[in-house]
């Protein structure tokens, strides 16, 4: 039976404008939106911030007026109101509105405006801002430049194809190829390496010669292509590998997520089919923001005959978000509720945990809606998930039990610090 959390906000009467003439009608048609389908306001605006934010900005988009699309400068200005609330404009040294709303927490959420263009802003730009060194009101003039690229930072280096681009070519012709890994490489680190490229999504399964196992994938679409032969003959040895290795590495660097049913095939082969608890969800209930139904148990389960038994090391980055992220937390709960022998190692996740759906325009609590042909898409999920011990880590990300910041000189040099310290941890074990 579903109950609603105790609200402290007051209905409001829904009215979309589709075809807004001004940007008064774009800020509140957007604000009402946002009022009934984002699922982070337990998080966000616990005390009615959200109304403050109206009552701050609103006056400021009356006095925009009509909407010129082909004003550069309000479209600058519409922009900056719009970035200012997201990222907070309380987190921004120098705010138009002097707001102290600290944005929003969803790191999957982006605001599409389509004005002289379509533009997109993002609560990871204010991320993104200080892993560049930069403040957020340099970065926002940058985004206007379209001028906002680095490549020094682990954000964009350290993914799947950069860490595996010197190690082995992939062709998405869902080609499968068994190869000797110190003969497509100069690296010798595994004796023993499998690939495959399948519908955009890549996998690399390694053996290294004291029989570490090495896992590594670009994002999860297992459900959609599970009955592929090329995946199922991947699956098998990895299966394969893990009744003979010392230990496994999940490496989900750069990783952006994707199905939830994928949890079950890839924690399949390590775990038996006694479900395991790891997290809850919540999703809203109705028009009011705090309308959610009751926090609902998350769980794990596999199809082995015995629960993985060698140490697990999971490897993340300011990149991994959603489905890499719960992956993780699922070996973090395996390790702290289940006896596990678990290590989260890297740095601090994105913080996008949230379940995404297909949009769906005006309806209530389903996240992602289009809302007029100005606000051409609010992407954000429907759905909030949190740890089992209580903790939400939305805008937080998950956080590591070894941290290894990332060093740019040495991973362009061929030295993957979070590697070898998986491999350190792993091989301590059986050095005991």
């Amino acid at each position: 039976m579903f109950s609603t959390a105790c609200r402290f906000d007051t209905p409001v009467d829904v009215c979309y404008v589709s075809q807004e003439e001004n940007w008064p009608d774009v800020f509140t048609n957007w604000w009402l939106a946002m009022n009934e389908n984002y699922a982070f306001w337990f998080l966000d605006s616990p005390s009615s911030q959200w109304d403050e934010v109206y009552d701050t900005y609103l006056p400021l988009f009356q006095k925009m007026g009509a909407i010129d699309k082909f004003d550069a400068a309000e479209t600058s200005l519409a922009l900056q109101y719009f970035y200012e609330i997201i990222i907070g404009a309380g987190n921004m040294d120098e705010s138009i509105a002097k707001s102290d709303f600290m944005g929003l927490s969803d790191m999957h959420y982006t605001l599409y405006l389509s004005l002289d263009g379509i533009y997109s802003i993002s609560p990871r730009s204010h991320i993104k801002a200080s892993q560049l060194g930069v403040s957020p009101e340099v970065y926002f003039d940058m985004v206007l430049r379209e001028d906002a690229s680095n490549t020094k930072i682990e954000y964009d280096t350290e993914n799947f194809l950069n860490i595996h681009n010197a190690y082995f070519t992939l062709s998405d012709d869902g080609t499968y190829e068994d190869m000797d890994f110190a003969e497509t490489s100069e690296h010798e680190l595994f004796n023993d390496a499998y690939c495959m490229s399948q519908s955009g999504m890549a996998i690399f399964l390694g053996l290294t010669e004291d029989r570490i196992a090495y896992l590594s994938f670009n994002q999860f679409k297992m459900t959609e292509i599970e009955e592929n032969m090329q995946f199922r003959h991947m699956m098998e040895k990895f299966e394969e590998i893990l009744s003979i290795c010392n230990g496994l590495i999940i490496d989900l660097r750069g990783n952006r997520g994707g199905y939830s049913f994928d949890q079950n095939i890839l924690f399949g082969p390590l775990l038996t089919g006694e479900k395991k608890y790891f997290a809850s969800e919540r999703i809203k209930s109705g028009e009011n923001r705090l309308d959610y139904t009751a926090w609902m148990p998350r769980y794990v389960y596999g199809h082995a005959s015995r629960d993985f038994s060698k140490p697990i090391a999971v490897l993340i980055n300011s990149a991994s978000i959603s489905m890499a992220e719960i992956s993780a937390e699922i070996v973090r709960a395996l390790g702290k509720y289940y006896g596990f022998d678990t290590a989260i190692i890297g740095t601090t996740s994105a913080g996008g945990f949230g379940t995404l759906a297909n949009d769906a325009a005006n309806i209530i609590g389903t996240g992602s809606m289009t809302v007029s042909d100005t606000v051409a898409l609010v992407y954000t999920p429907f759905l909030n998930h949190r740890y089992r011990n209580g903790i939400c880590y939305e805008g937080k990300g998950e956080p590591v039990d070894i941290e290894i910041e990332f060093n740019y000189d040495n991973f362009v040099k061929g030295q993957d610090d979070k590697l070898d310290a998986a491999l350190k941890w792993i091989r301590a074990f059986s050095q005991h």
